[in-house]
């Protein structure tokens, strides 16, 4: 029998956690974790998580849950992670360390993870599948906003950002939604160049009323990339019209780019105002922590192990495109297939990648990935709090000097650094520059420190 006497605990936990972790992390994670049980006589608490995924990201977190769960118990103690898969009938408790190979394989099954399916194809366009992070997390939860409300909030939906960040994956998600959750709305999603050929088809056809009443009878219309409507005059007018008849009757319309509208050019004014009417969202690429928790699916839906050393190399290295990263794991899954590898360590990751890596745009010979992991274990500090919003004097200087030295040794903006640190501004790391850079003359143990760094992070 459970004892719930103790769920205040991880009550008081949580609070405690959400004040000196990054607000993504909590939500990402800890916010998905659940109490389950507490055994007094081993001093275990046990803890339920919805996946194996968030299990393995979770653990992260293990010995600050039980550093405060040690204080507020009283006595040393522990946590365990226990995993609840749903089914059709009840929720089932699994215990991944007793989970037989045939209900593993299985299980694999129902997420519709076996090897034979495409890579592009595993998550199958849906809302669960989307994996969120920092860069992308304000983007998930607006679109699914919109697809629980269509037609009632954010209505034009404007998403944009570079190709392969995953604006189809959630132009595709809210179509799946409203779908399944609203079966009598008619709802299309098509390409923008689908949208021109059927435009190009009736004029061919004169067929031109029958176009305009397949679309203005919509109740839910999404079209990916319409930049390629540039310098299109007649069909950017269609679209027009076509939109101005679905807002008059409070219809959805979603609407993909790959740049802010206002930097499309040969647009027309009127068009480009209407795509602005609602609200526009960017998908940025994404960070460290994201990059490492889409590598970790993709290695637990094919059965492909890596180092976690090959793992860190390839997300510090890799572009900040998903599509590319993708690719990457399509490579080495093939290379392990063909020479019977069962781990991608770190030299297969160099060797197999070495051209991907070398002409990456995004990539630096050193991250700052790895400059935060330095500075953490040369002043034994946790990595998420020198990244976190702690401001005690010794994690203030750490963070400053990850700073520093991130821009000294790498070829990222200050905006794209400040993104490593809880999105902080160019100002923000401009100021730690410049505070170390001042340190380094006054104090002669800071800048043997900083020289220490510099030489083990280019080793």
């Amino acid at each position: 029998m459970k004892n719930t006497d103790y769920k205040i605990y991880w009550d008081e936990i949580k609070k405690e956690l959400e004040l000196v972790i990054r607000k993504s992390d909590y939500k990402l994670w800890i916010s998905r974790i659940e109490y389950y049980d507490f055994k007094i006589k081993d001093k275990v608490m046990y803890l339920s998580v919805p996946s194996n995924f968030i299990k393995d990201n979770a653990l992260r977190f293990k010995e600050d849950i039980e550093n405060i769960l040690t204080r507020i118990f009283g006595q040393t103690a522990y946590i365990e992670f226990v995993i609840f898969i749903p089914n059709d009938e009840a929720v089932e408790e699994i215990r991944e360390s007793a989970l037989p190979k045939k209900e593993k394989i299985e299980l694999k099954k129902q997420n519709g993870a076996q090897n034979d399916k495409n890579i592009d194809n595993i998550e199958n366009f849906s809302f669960d599948s989307f994996i969120v992070g920092a860069s992308n997390e304000f983007a998930a939860e607006t679109a699914k906003i919109v697809a629980q409300n269509p037609g009632i909030k954010y209505n034009p939906y404007f998403i944009w950002g570079d190709s392969g960040l995953g604006k189809t994956h959630l132009l595709r998600s809210i179509e799946k939604y409203i779908k399944e959750y609203f079966p009598s709305k008619k709802v299309l999603y098509l390409t923008s160049e689908d949208f021109l050929n059927d435009f190009v088809h009736s004029f061919l056809n004169n067929t031109q009323q029958q176009f305009r009443i397949k679309y203005r009878q919509l109740d839910v219309l999404l079209i990916d990339d319409v930049q390629f409507f540039s310098s299109k005059e007649a069909i950017q007018a269609e679209l027009f019209h076509t939109f101005n008849k679905l807002s008059s009757s409070n219809k959805q319309m979603v609407f993909s780019c790959d740049q802010p509208i206002n930097k499309v050019k040969k647009i027309e004014n009127r068009l480009r105002s209407r795509f602005s009417m609602g609200l526009t969202v960017d998908l940025r690429p994404p960070d460290f922590e994201l990059r490492i928790a889409i590598l970790k699916r993709l290695s637990s839906a094919y059965s492909l192990n890596f180092t976690s050393e090959a793992m860190e190399y390839i997300c510090s290295n890799s572009s900040g495109s998903v599509r590319d990263l993708k690719g990457s794991f399509k490579d080495l899954l093939a290379y392990s297939s063909i020479m019977k590898i069962e781990t991608i360590t770190k030299d297969v990751a160099i060797e197999r990648l070495k051209d991907k890596i070398t002409t990456n745009l995004y990539s630096s010979p050193i991250s700052v990935d790895k400059i935060i992991l330095s500075v953490s274990q040369y002043f034994n500090i946790k990595s998420h709090d020198i990244t976190g919003i702690k401001r005690t004097k010794s994690i203030v200087l750490a963070r400053q000097i990850s700073m520093y030295l991130s821009r000294k040794l790498t070829r990222l903006s200050t905006t794209q650094i400040g993104a490593f640190f809880g999105d902080k501004e160019h100002g923000t790391v401009m100021h730690a520059t410049k505070k170390i850079d001042d340190l380094i003359i006054k104090d002669s143990k800071i800048k043997n420190d900083i020289d220490f760094l510099i030489n083990s992070i280019r080793d």
